[in-house]
């Protein structure tokens, strides 16, 4: 399935003390059997159930007007979105992977996700109005900005994710299979577990925030260190920050860089300066550039420099890589070595 699904929502507040209301529009998504199911359980509070297969999905267009502080449960299913926002300098993105527990909102922002269609979808949201959020939140996170109070978290596009504990992962499985209940007694189940999900997650929030994200997360490392280098061989030359990486892949920036080392045998850096050399050879032996040209393609504006880690990297000049082509065979059979 190529089509795109166009997808809206907004946080729209009816009049002065009134609590928001949600609306949310899903275009093109009919013959699709991954839907979103909205449950408004109280004023300025919602539960979003999403369930179903990932397969064949197409690209997602969202737009988003005011928006909620969303406490997200993914408990299955991996999200790559790229947004953007006016005045914003350049497009940010984000990950959400399984056994996630990630805290956001997104202010104003329109941008393009895709899911992963190898892992089924299994998430449970909680929305919730920022000023009824602001009311079990200690002074400390509140900011007066130009009279108007403001959780000082969410002063821009920002996320905080941490691991799905067994208390989040317990309620948001029942929300998942509730009990065989109709009408109000079926409403008052999805009130009494949202709020057992606010009060655990406003801890959390608390904890979070107070720590500036810097928690230490042991989720299924194995599974984000592969998307990590996934991402890094995609986009060796263009690559993202370790921030931007550490966020998309649901990690802080300590564990990254230290599993990732321990992992691979290689930082970071090293890594991706690996395929860029391998990329110049390939370019030099096989496409017949020249060392500038090469060089220029990696993103190297100094040919010397250029010249120093290509050595650097496989023990022979690429002037001498280009003249003879004899010369570099032991080379190229010294680094399949090293890549074994």
């Amino acid at each position: 399935m190529t089509a795109c699904i166009q997808m809206r929502s907004d946080f729209i507040y009816p009049g002065a003390g009134q609590l928001g209301e949600f609306f949310f529009e899903l275009k093109g998504a009919d013959d699709m059997a991954f839907l979103p199911e909205i449950l408004p359980v109280a004023p300025g509070l919602y539960l979003c159930i999403m369930t179903g297969p990932a397969t064949n999905y197409p690209r997602i267009d969202f737009r988003v007007g005011n928006s909620p502080v969303t406490f997200c449960l993914t408990l299955s299913g991996r999200f790559s979105s790229t947004f953007s926002s006016p005045g914003g300098s350049k497009q940010r993105d984000h990950y959400v992977g399984p056994n996630t527990n990630t805290i956001g909102s997104l202010q104003k922002t329109w941008g393009q996700m895709t899911i992963d269609p190898s892992l089924p979808v299994r998430c449970v949201e909680l929305m919730i109005d920022p000023r009824l959020l602001q009311r079990y939140l200690p002074g400390h996170l509140i900011s007066n900005v130009t009279g108007r109070k403001q959780i000082r978290f969410f002063r821009g596009q920002e996320f905080l994710s941490h691991p799905l504990d067994p208390e989040l992962r317990k309620t948001a499985l029942e929300i998942l299979n509730p009990p065989p209940l109709n009408g109000p007694a079926l409403e008052l189940f999805y009130q009494s577990r949202a709020m057992i999900l606010l009060s655990r997650q406003v801890e959390l929030f608390c904890h979070s925030a107070g720590k500036g994200n810097n928690l230490s997360l042991k989720p299924d490392l194995r599974d984000q260190l592969a998307h990590a280098k996934s991402i890094l061989t995609e986009d060796f030359l263009d690559p993202p920050t370790i921030p931007v990486l550490a966020r998309r892949c649901g990690l802080n920036e300590f564990t990254l860089k230290k599993e990732f080392k321990r992992t691979f045998n290689s930082t970071i850096f090293t890594f991706v300066q690996k395929l860029k050399m391998e990329q110049a050879w390939a370019l030099i032996r096989e496409k017949n550039h020249s060392v500038s040209e090469a060089a220029n393609a990696v993103g190297y504006i100094n040919v010397s420099h250029f010249s120093r880690a290509f050595k650097k990297q496989f023990s022979i000049n690429p002037g001498i890589l280009k003249k003879n082509e004899n010369l570099c065979r032991p080379a190229l059979q010294a680094l399949l070595g090293r890549a074994k």
